[in-house]
């Protein structure tokens, strides 16, 4: 279900809650990378058709940009979350791209930006550096983790509730769909 193109740019942005020409820029200026399974428009009158992954990677990058984070960065760190697998627990288990913990709380701890090469464009994910981390909460105690030492460095962080935004993304997806199909039986 995450990789089949199935949403509209226009409904992606409404979904994600960002303007549909700053989707339309990030997409243009590469600070989001669409996956292999989205279809760009292909000349004249056609649309994008993205995929629920794409989608959840545009709700991360405006959580972040709404935050101050170049759209860039915020498309670096918002990758991690959508398209890098994630090992954890004892045994090993995976979070794989783009989805929640199986259990709680998917938890996406993202440090303040880090250094990037000189003349880096914050409108591209390129030359930018991103230290991000995940913490499954499955407990009340378990949000201590997200404060631990070997996770602050030293610097500030932006804490975000995977499991809040997707939710969020999905509820406004299906509301898009549910008028839709409800103009359609006028």
């Amino acid at each position: 279900m995450l990789d089949i193109p199935q949403v509209h740019l226009a409904d992606a942005a409404q979904a994600a809650g960002v303007e549909f020409n700053t989707l339309r820029s990030w997409i243009a200026r590469g600070a989001l990378e669409l996956t292999p399974h989205d279809q760009p428009a292909q000349g004249r009158g056609s649309r994008h058709l993205l995929t629920l992954r794409t989608l959840y990677t545009v709700a991360m990058m405006s959580e972040l940009v709404s935050y101050g984070y170049a759209p860039g960065q915020a498309g670096l760190a918002a990758h991690q979350f959508s398209r890098v697998p994630f090992t954890y627990g004892d045994p090993i288990k995976v979070r794989n791209g783009g989805e929640l913990f199986p259990e709680g709380q998917t938890v996406f701890v993202v440090f303040k930006q880090g250094e990037s090469t000189p003349h880096a464009d914050p409108q591209h994910i390129v030359g930018h550096s991103i230290s991000c981390r995940f913490v499954n909460v499955l407990e009340p105690a378990d949000y201590a983790k997200i404060f631990d030492a070997s996770f602050t460095d030293e610097r500030s962080a932006i804490v975000i509730n995977c499991n809040s935004v997707c939710q969020r993304v999905d509820a406004a997806l299906a509301e898009i769909r549910g008028q839709r199909r409800g103009g359609e039986e006028r």
